[in-house]
């Protein structure tokens, strides 16, 4: 059995590049199939990558929780 070839997903790689990247149109359109998938790569790895715990613990130290009461009676 011969594997299905999906079309080209247009949509997709337009809303990403013009609407979550905002390129330019000219920028978009000449852009390589490598570049834009490069940028997808790298967009959606940025998020789905923890923080190790040295860089959490280094987070927590810049960005201390100021301000906030905690509540023992829900423990």
């Amino acid at each position: 059995m011969k594997d299905k070839v999906l079309p080209f997903p247009w949509e997709a790689i337009m809303t990403f590049g013009l609407g979550t990247l905002k390129l330019p149109s000219e920028a978009f359109w000449r852009s390589t199939p490598l570049e834009i998938s490069a940028a997808l790569r790298a967009f959606s790895n940025a998020a789905s990558v923890p923080p190790s715990r040295k860089q959490f613990e280094e987070m927590m130290a810049r960005f201390p929780d100021t301000g906030f009461a905690r509540n023992n009676s829900d423990e």
